[in-house]
């Protein structure tokens, strides 16, 4: 080799390490080579010899900039442009230039400033309008590229920039999905500080409340409920709702959650299941008890009669359910001379409970589901 180099010159040898034959040889034989060949896979500083603008004079020179932290380049450009245009030279010039795009990968200024966690570089492309929804090849935006990387700075100046946190990429993927994938609770409190459609899909075709079951994300789940997310959005292609996903789960904090929201027991999928079947397919029989019992109680109708026969059942098994009464339980003047018999003074009391509970089960919703699981033995 020590031969060969003596008898190149300088340029020759600049060619053929670049982009010459013993690179392309060894990518032929090398996976990872072959990998390393990706744009996206290249280091920062690598990767600005593969960058190419064929649709602005100063394109490349402008991504490069970007991808490298230089400043004072990225300015100069942008100033120069914003010149013309003002000048009345040209139009439009420094819109074409700040959305310049690598022609192999697709990627803008910001996302390759992304990339590379310029923060300076993002603003300023943020202050001269870049625009932060600007898809590349993947169909990923500079806020996948923030997430990606696990920023919380950029996330919140993209945010802030008008970027849409449910843009999906070639995979369906939204920047939301992905935070909930990470179950970064800092990520995705910054996302719902801003307006946030959350029926539309995380991952299609499911919506984010459904993916934050999927992933296990029991705070991400109570945090889109706050933020008004819809227990009865159906996904299109399984015809399962949120609670059909919580309860083929077997998790009762989701389960327990979800209808504390006012989630329909009684919605059939596309296989004719409901919530209760598809636990009890999965083999969650406690799950199925839970929400049959609910599904019942809802189907009673008149709650005031079912709670009086179910506590009439209850004494005749011998079951009647002792419910802890709470201090607004003394809103009921009960008079202890009204029975000489203390059973029945107590059936009394526990009886208008129960009442009270029926009427309002999302208000005692701890107390309801302790008496449905008294309920179903």
């Amino acid at each position: 080799m020590s031969h060969l180099s003596l008898r190149l010159t300088g340029g020759q040898k600049k060619q053929l390490f670049s982009h010459g034959s013993l690179r392309n040889n060894r990518s032929q034989t090398d996976p990872v080579a072959r990998r390393s060949q990706s744009s996206n896979q290249i280091l920062p500083r690598q990767r600005k010899e593969f960058l190419r603008c064929s649709t602005h004079k100063r394109g490349t020179k402008l991504l490069v900039a970007a991808l490298t932290g230089d400043i004072a380049t990225l300015d100069k450009l942008l100033e120069k442009a914003f010149k013309k245009e003002e000048q009345g030279k040209k139009k439009l010039t420094i819109f074409s230039l700040i959305n310049a795009k690598d022609d192999d990968t697709g990627d803008s200024a910001l996302h390759l400033a992304c990339d590379a966690v310029n923060y300076e570089c993002i603003d300023i492309l943020l202050r001269w309008s870049g625009n932060p929804n600007f898809q590349n090849r993947g169909k990923k935006t500079a806020l996948h590229v923030a997430v990606g990387r696990k920023n919380l700075r950029m996330v919140s100046s993209l945010l802030k920039a008008g970027a849409d946190s449910t843009i999906l990429d070639e995979h369906s993927r939204s920047p939301l999905w992905h935070v909930l994938a990470f179950q970064s609770d800092e990520m995705l409190f910054e996302m719902l500080k801003y307006p946030i459609n959350l029926e539309s899909p995380a991952c299609a075709p499911q919506t984010p409340l459904m993916e934050s079951i999927v992933l296990d994300y029991l705070l991400g789940a109570r945090k889109l409920l706050e933020k008004g997310a819809k227990v009865e959005t159906l996904n299109l292609k399984s015809g399962d709702t949120a609670l059909h996903l919580a309860a083929r789960k077997g998790d009762a904090s989701f389960v327990e959650m979800i209808l504390e929201r006012g989630a329909k027991t009684d919605v059939e999928n596309c296989e004719g299941e409901t919530a209760a079947q598809s636990a009890l397919k999965a083999g969650f029989e406690e799950i199925y008890n839970l929400i049959s019992a609910i599904t019942n109680l809802h189907s009673a109708g008149d709650h005031t009669d079912t709670a009086s026969s179910w506590a009439r059942s209850f004494d005749l098994r011998g079951s009647t359910p002792r419910v802890e009464e709470p201090e607004e339980v003394s809103q009921f003047s009960v008079s202890p001379m009204a029975s000489d018999d203390e059973d029945d003074l107590q059936f009394s009391l526990e009886e208008k409970r129960t009442e009270q509970i029926l009427k309002d089960p999302t208000r005692n919703m701890k107390e309801y589901f302790e008496y449905c699981s008294k309920l179903i033995g």
